[in-house]
């Protein structure tokens, strides 16, 4: 499986280019989680110089599958996509963690890697427009934002539904659970075929379903769907937000996606974006990629706490997101950092409009 990774690790094992950019290795402060020294390691693995172990599968958990190491590598080589390869070589041996076991656990009787989530109950299936498709973050944390999309959406004259699903699978793929990955999947396939627009929150979700089924062009983001409506002129602004706010742009995310939703968010009368990174993909993480909340909560923590923190410090009086898994680790830190609200963009929008 890690074949197709040899020149990565060739080469990673000796460069230190990208280490100031790995969330892992800024919180943990140890080489071994750096992306250098998961290179080196997955090299001496794949040699027969270090064995499969349970303490290598710990190592890996650690990586956020983030992207900076890609984002900040000049030839463009990409040691995150090499470690999740590892990881389920590992996983297959029976090597994981027991915080990805305990992940296991609850994708297996809760089909959710959070454990037992809020489900609304079955709605009308007929006639709708938009067929939303609640993500694992929103029905086990943050059933709220779920409540306000959809009112948001039904106020211009939309008619939206809410499916009852199980995970995509997109979390179990980054933690090298391929069979559990595969199970939730085709799970949720027929739901996706059913719909002429299917409404995924979550960019990583988006990402995983998008992969797997390059067929499926009508999976859109709440931000493609509020912007279309702003164009159309079917959202009007009724009132101004007065918010000077920094845009935490998920890990990975899709170079139109992030134009997108800063033209969104730029158009709302009294928003003020301020500008910490440059929005080119290589913006710090939060702490919520990867499953990190679910394997080492320690480290998501101090990494939402140090961007809202930054967020301070810079003057800006909101972080906005478009992701709910940043959306829910970033309101977990302000218990340290009180004044720097959490928003995302739906809620903004909400606040222009009531």
């Amino acid at each position: 499986m890690l074949d197709a990774h040899r020149t990565t690790l060739e080469a990673c094992r000796f460069c230190w280019m990208c280490r100031h950019a790995c969330p892992a290795g800024l919180v943990t402060r140890r080489e071994t989680t750096t992306p250098r020294g998961w290179a080196l390691q997955l090299w001496l693995w794949t040699r027969g110089l270090l064995p499969s172990s349970q303490e290598l599968a710990e190592e890996l958990s650690y990586c956020l599958q983030c992207g900076l190491c890609e984002a900040w590598c000049v030839p463009g080589f990409a040691p995150h996509r090499a470690i999740r390869d590892a990881r389920a070589q590992l996983a297959a041996e029976g090597l994981v963690p027991a915080s990805v076991e305990a992940v296991r656990q609850n994708l297996l009787f809760h089909q959710n890697p959070f454990g037992p989530a809020h489900q609304s109950p079955p709605e009308a299936t007929a006639p709708w427009d938009v067929l939303y498709i609640p993500g694992c973050v929103e029905t086990a944390l943050s059933p709220g934002l779920s409540t306000s999309l959809l009112a948001l959406l039904r106020r211009t004259g939309l008619r939206v539904v809410s499916a009852r699903s199980p995970c995509c699978g997109a979390v179990a793929h980054d933690l090298g659970l391929d069979g559990e990955a595969e199970r939730l999947a085709e799970g949720l396939h027929p739901l996706l075929g059913e719909a002429s627009l299917a409404l995924v929150w979550g960019h990583a979700c988006r990402r995983f379903i998008q992969d797997r089924w390059h067929h499926l062009k009508h999976v859109r983001s709440p931000v493609q769907v509020l912007s279309d409506l702003v164009a159309n002129r079917q959202l009007r602004w009724s009132r101004p937000v007065n918010l000077r706010v920094v845009l935490q742009e998920p890990c990975r995310e899709a170079p139109e996606e992030r134009v997108r939703t800063r033209a969104l968010l730029g158009g709302i009368p009294g928003v003020r974006l301020l500008d910490l990174a440059p929005s080119d993909g290589r913006a710090p993480c939060c702490g919520g990629a990867g499953g990190m909340p679910l394997l080492h909560p320690e480290v998501a923590l101090e990494l939402a706490v140090g961007r809202l923190r930054a967020i301070r410090s810079a003057g800006g009086e909101a972080c906005v997101t478009t992701s709910p898994t940043c959306h829910a680790v970033l309101h977990q830190a302000r218990h340290a950092v009180p004044d720097v609200e959490v928003l995302d963009t739906v809620e903004v929008v909400l606040r222009a409009l009531t």
